[in-house]
């Protein structure tokens, strides 16, 4: 699925340029949306399956659609550990950074609080990409 990839790598250099220009709290939507593309590429890759079938599944987890991607990346990535192909740390990383990039986007989009650099930097691209 290298359209989503694709996607998943524009709105990373998205990320990166408002890093750069310190606009923190516009980086988390892009760099968000960049680890559930990739992880949607991810998951049609490795199960085999059409984007409009992961979309019924995704549908049918009542309205949480990222929640149903990052659980079975989870559950991929916990597997890879058990077989030791990536370590606990790995694991570890993306169960945090995921978390913390999810609730900074929903800070970041729906509240007046203002992002720090800090929780702006927190990607999770390159644990997803070990899969």
């Amino acid at each position: 699925m290298s359209g989503l990839s694709d996607k998943s790598q524009m709105n990373m250099q998205a990320a990166d340029v408002l890093q750069k220009a310190y606009l923190y709290s516009s980086v988390c939507h892009p760099a968000y949306y960049a680890c559930i593309q990739l992880m949607i590429s991810k998951v049609l890759e490795l199960d085999d399956i059409e984007l409009s079938t992961l979309g019924s599944y995704m549908s049918q987890s009542g309205g949480r659609s990222h929640k149903y991607v990052i659980d079975k990346i989870d559950v991929i990535l916990k597997d890879k550990e058990r077989h030791g192909s990536i370590s606990f740390d790995d694991y570890k990383t993306f169960k945090n950074n995921i978390r913390d990039l999810k609730t900074a986007r929903v800070k970041a989009d729906y509240t007046n609080e203002k992002i720090s650099q800090t929780d702006s930097a927190k990607f999770v691209l390159q644990i997803v990409s070990k899969l």
